[in-house]
């Protein structure tokens, strides 16, 4: 294994432990935050179409939190 190999993989790894790692936030005002309705919704992959992880489904009022802040 060269070490493009390994720094491809390591990569993969980091990618597959992010998706794992739970639901995903809202980056608003410099911080990572829940959604305020706490709704997520699905991000699937396009070419199996399974679900790859749950994101923040951000709402009015996180729009309006984000651009008063």
């Amino acid at each position: 294994m060269n070490s493009e190999t390994s720094i491809g993989n390591a990569s993969l790894d980091a990618a597959r432990s992010w998706i794992n790692a739970g639901p995903k936030q809202l980056l608003i005002d410099g911080r990572w935050i829940n959604s305020a309705s706490q709704k997520t919704f699905e991000v699937l992959n396009p070419t199996t179409e399974q679900i790859l992880c749950h994101v923040a489904e951000a709402d009015q009022t996180d729009v309006t939190d984000g651009c008063i802040k």
